[in-house]
């Protein structure tokens, strides 16, 4: 173990950055255009549906070929050290962690696996008024209403999930781990000795021009399969 008391730490990368706080935004305004838009918002609703699909398939990708911290290889634990993490958690014990911690590792996944359900979903919903998704032909209407279903009831679980992922933040905010200033700069401040095995290795980061050409041919390849799949 080595020290590395009150060093503000490299942690996420620009792209990862952007990836975060535009899926955000993209998520707000899905909420308020399904709930509380009118039928002239609906088209933007499901351009943005369509986005938040694409932003999915960019995070996968990026988890593969992103840098080390946002790799699914590197944050996502077995259920023994995500067991005991979380019980280090209730006993007040955690250690920190300089990326996603062992909880935190897995709910990305369940979260780009809800967004995925729900902007799936989306694309073959109606709203028995003027709207349709662009997959709406391929399953007639008492098949779209059904999923339409779906599409409601995934809703629920994401404003379930968003819940907890806000109250998980603010309890590290609280604790002293400032995750939205790292999320914001891209550095994280680490007050406890942590494993250096953890942290990147100096000379083994990818360039920015590296890491910009790789996130540009991802989501240039979301976006093609995002259209792809609509103009079926």
């Amino acid at each position: 173990m080595s020290s590395v008391n009150g060093t503000a730490q490299p942690l996420w990368d620009a792209w990862t950055r952007l990836f975060h706080w535009t899926l955000m935004a993209f998520v707000v305004f899905q909420v308020w255009s399904g709930k509380w838009g009118g039928p002239a918002d609906m088209d933007r609703h499901m351009l943005v549906g369509q986005s938040i699909l694409a932003l999915v398939l960019f995070r996968v990708m990026w988890g593969f070929v992103g840098p080390r911290p946002v790799r699914f290889v590197h944050f996502l634990r077995g259920p023994r050290t995500v067991l005991s993490y979380a019980g280090a958690l209730v006993r007040r014990e955690a250690p920190p962690w300089p990326g996603h911690n062992p909880m935190g590792g897995w709910s990305v996944v369940v979260l780009l696996l809800i967004l995925a359900a729900q902007a799936g979903t989306g694309l073959f919903a109606n709203d028995d008024i003027l709207a349709e998704g662009p997959l709406f032909d391929l399953v007639g209407k008492d098949m779209s209403d059904t999923i339409t279903g779906w599409h409601s009831r995934v809703s629920d679980l994401l404003f379930i999930f968003i819940g907890l992922h806000v109250a998980a933040v603010v309890l590290h905010e609280i604790t002293g781990e400032r995750l939205v200033g790292a999320m914001i700069h891209g550095r994280k401040v680490f007050d406890a000795p942590i494993d250096q095995f953890e942290m990147k290795t100096p000379g083994t980061a990818p360039s920015k021009m590296s890491l910009a050409v790789r996130a540009l041919v991802c989501l240039g390849a979301s976006a093609l399969i995002v259209w792809a799949v609509v103009q079926i």
